[in-house]
């Protein structure tokens, strides 16, 4: 009996055997796999956390523009950083951002110094000649009261307090949260309400300190709400 002929199938693409599967080389640089310089593994980096801490602290009114800058994707030609006016108080703590770093030098950098060198340097007259400190924030509404001339801390607190009771309504609210005496004293909070401050000799390093700490247990963006020195 003769056998019904039937079509042949067409044959099956070859495929690679298991566990022989392509996979993507790691990037030499870093050991892993290449991202975009603002997403991924690369935002995360200690690159771009150095950038955002020195940009913060100071109060930088363009960060986005100096991290472009310091990646080389814009001349030097635009203003990366156009700190704040500068204010009666230390040298140092006027100065800000400029006191260290690689914008030190930089023409935006020497013209605050100049400013802040010639600002008149004038105690709190409402405080007395001390060297007591106080910061007073509010958590509801974000005011703030400082004082850092006070010849008592209970003096400092009172002072710091009234300050940040001017500005809001919730009479209870302003509380201190930090004292210092002969250094520099800076506060920083966090979108969840975490507030965090840092205490140094320089202004500079007070306000990163305060940043960072508050950073590092939210894992979130801390702002940073301000920073005084007391002689």
């Amino acid at each position: 009996m003769a056998s019904r002929g039937r079509k042949a199938l067409p044959r099956p693409l070859s495929r690679a055997p298991a566990g022989r599967l392509r996979r993507r080389r790691p990037s030499a640089s870093s050991g892993t796999s290449p991202a975009l310089p603002f997403g991924g593994s690369f935002r995360s980096g200690p690159f771009c956390r150095g950038i955002r801490r020195e940009f913060m602290r100071g109060n930088c009114l363009y960060p986005l523009r100096a991290t472009l800058a310091t990646l080389g994707l814009i001349g030097a030609a635009l203003p990366v950083c156009t700190p704040l006016p500068a204010k009666a108080g230390s040298y140092e703590s006027c100065v800000g951002f400029c006191a260290i770093g690689s914008y030190a030098n930089s023409p935006t950098c020497i013209a605050r110094k100049a400013q802040c060198a010639s600002s008149p340097s004038t105690p709190n007259a409402s405080s007395g000649s001390g060297n007591y400190g106080a910061i007073a924030f509010s958590r509801r509404s974000h005011a703030y009261g400082v004082d850092s001339n006070s010849q008592t801390q209970e003096r400092a607190d009172r002072l710091a307090r009234n300050g940040c009771l001017s500005v809001t309504k919730n009479a209870g609210d302003c509380a201190v949260e930090v004292r210092f005496s002969s250094t520099c004293a800076a506060l920083a909070y966090s979108p969840s309400g975490v507030v965090k401050t840092g205490k140094n000799r320089s202004a500079t390093v007070a306000r990163a300190d305060a940043v960072i700490a508050c950073e590092r247990e939210t894992g979130q963006r801390c702002k940073l709400v301000t920073s005084e020195c007391s002689p």
